[in-house]
């Protein structure tokens, strides 16, 4: 119990550095494509152009912060024995995603 303790914190500094670098990359994305837009196409345009980027990197951000979350916790699970756990929600991943809409 005491490794995953020691274990789990470092999980969670990582997903916290991890979830961090990608907002900061993001922001920058962000700023840099605005600028470029209003000295592009003028600043009315823009303000539309904006707020589908801010939906579109919110979403990616969310999916990628999930993602990381889903990994290091399954990836837990299976590495402290449970590995059943781990495969049956790799196996449901794949049939979800080969299921058609």
């Amino acid at each position: 119990m005491r490794l995953w303790r020691i274990k789990s914190k470092k999980v969670v500094v990582v997903v916290v550095v991890v979830v961090l670098v990608v907002v900061v990359v993001v922001v920058v994305v962000v700023a840099v494509v605005v600028v470029e837009l209003v000295v592009i196409v003028g600043y009315k345009k823009v303000v539309v152009v904006v707020v589908v980027v801010v939906v579109v990197v919110v979403v990616v951000v969310v999916v990628v912060e999930v993602a990381v979350v889903v990994v290091v916790l399954f990836g837990f699970l299976s590495f402290n024995g449970t590995k059943g756990i781990h495969q049956s929600f790799i196996n449901y991943t794949l049939y979800k995603e080969t299921m058609p809409v």
